[in-house]
């Protein structure tokens, strides 16, 4: 996904979507270490930009604030589907339109900011917009 629509991309999830779960973890060498892990079960997450930074909101109260400007991936979705031996896989690398790509149980927006790996998960699949030409796809 183009890096320019990342806030409007996780609004839109947000706005659109319910979402189940926000995980906040160090990446890498960085420790991994969690620094939010909430299941969002009768609960509202939000997000707002406030002085060029993402603050991550639960139910109003901030749990987070990170500069979107410190990504090197930017916004990616992942779907959780169960493959034919009933294993739960996570895959990004299938086009979830694909009619061939079976139905996802969970989607999972994944971000990195500042070294950490966000990731929010939501129920079933969120469709994607294409940015580039595929073949047998359409925006």
């Amino acid at each position: 996904m183009p890096r320019e629509l990342d806030y409007q991309n996780v609004r839109k999830c947000l706005d659109n979507y319910v979402p189940t779960k926000i995980y906040l973890r160090l990446m890498a060498s960085m420790g991994g270490t969690v620094k939010v892990d909430e299941t969002l079960e009768g609960r509202t997450l939000d997000i707002l930009e406030v002085d060029d930074n993402w603050s991550f909101l639960i139910d109003g109260s901030e749990v987070i604030r990170l500069s979107p400007r410190e990504t090197r991936w930017g916004v990616s979705m992942a779907y959780e589907v169960t493959d034919g031996n009933g294993c739960k896989v996570y895959s990004t690398t299938i086009a979830p339109d694909d009619p061939a790509f079976p139905e996802a149980q969970e989607s999972v927006l994944r971000y990195d900011l500042e070294w950490h790996l966000l990731e929010i998960t939501f129920k079933g699949r969120i469709p994607l917009q294409f940015h580039s030409e595929r073949e047998g796809f359409k925006s």
